[in-house]
């Protein structure tokens, strides 16, 4: 089934002009394997989000949760080690900052 033609001139009621206009365009979408697409990408993005673009935009968070649970722990970062040295900046530059985690 095809859009009505209807003659040139002829005055339409607004439901009329939906159904040529929008019905017929949007129609083809409307399949189930469009919307199997359609939510497997939109739950994919959501988790993608959630997990790896979400924290990065907001570390302050994430960093004060380490921050609290480093202070909670009954032992040091050293004893933590197991008797081997804590990691240091190899190159020993001083012109990056220190963690916030590690302060």
């Amino acid at each position: 089934m095809s859009p009505i033609r209807y003659p040139p001139g002829v005055k339409l009621p607004p439901f009329a002009r939906f159904y040529d206009n929008v019905y017929w365009k949007v129609k083809r979408y409307m399949k189930p394997q469009f919307f199997g697409v359609l939510a497997t990408v939109t739950i994919i993005g959501a988790a993608f989000w959630m997990i790896a673009i979400q924290p990065m935009i907001s570390n302050e968070y994430y960093a004060e949760k380490q921050r609290e649970r480093w202070k909670r722990m009954p032992v040091s970062r050293e004893q933590l080690a197991g008797g081997l040295p804590v990691w240091r900046d190899p190159f020993d530059r001083e012109d990056r900052k220190t963690p916030s985690y590690a302060k």
